[in-house]
């Protein structure tokens, strides 16, 4: 299944066409969907393969063709037996950026991906792709530490009036908010 989203007014709306500037979730892919992806737009074959396959690791590769594939594992929670235990397993999932769109490709959906589509997470920027990527990064870290029971979490970075660092910083505290965990905000400046 291949959904077309952009960011318009500062929120992901779903599209009808590929336009510039789109993020493009592909989850369970038909042999067509797959023909498509590599065909019509050009995706490399070898970085759509990988992104299905159960087997793969995680890692960065570039190829000439002005492509990036990160392969990230994320954490699938799985109850368990009577007593309703959890068990992780991973799933991998794709990022490929081209130099007009955003890609994710994965086998199963995923619940990061799923907000991010909903909506219900702030400043996601579909034309900024290496911001969407870092966001799609940092959620997938966030919630993992929150479905491990973590409730201190914290976040640094370098320059708090920066508008990336306040757009992180809001998409954090939004994450946060959504799983129900406390959150309170000190600054500190450690760098002279």
């Amino acid at each position: 299944m291949l959904n077309i989203y952009k960011t318009e007014g500062g929120r992901v709306v779903p599209q009808d066409q590929l336009t510039p500037g789109c993020w493009v979730n592909v989850v369970e892919p038909t042999q067509q969907e797959i023909a498509y992806l590599t065909g019509e737009l050009g995706l490399d074959q070898d970085f759509v393969r990988s992104s299905l396959d159960e087997e793969e690791s995680s890692r960065i590769e570039a190829e000439d063709n002005d492509q990036v594939l990160v392969i990230v594992d994320l954490p699938v929670a799985q109850r368990e037996g009577e007593e309703r235990s959890i068990l992780y397993t991973t799933a991998p999932m794709g990022i490929i950026l081209t130099p007009d769109y955003v890609f994710t490709i994965s086998t199963q959906p995923q619940q990061v991906v799923g907000e991010m589509a909903d909506g219900r997470v702030k400043n996601v920027t579909t034309h900024l792709r290496a911001r969407f990527l870092l966001s799609l990064l940092f959620r997938i870290a966030t919630r993992y530490l929150q479905d491990m029971g973590h409730r201190r979490i914290a976040m640094l970075s370098t320059d708090s009036e920066s508008t990336n660092t306040r757009a992180e910083k809001a998409g954090f505290i939004d994450a946060l908010l959504q799983s129900g965990v406390p959150y309170s905000v000190a600054e500190a400046s450690i760098f002279h």
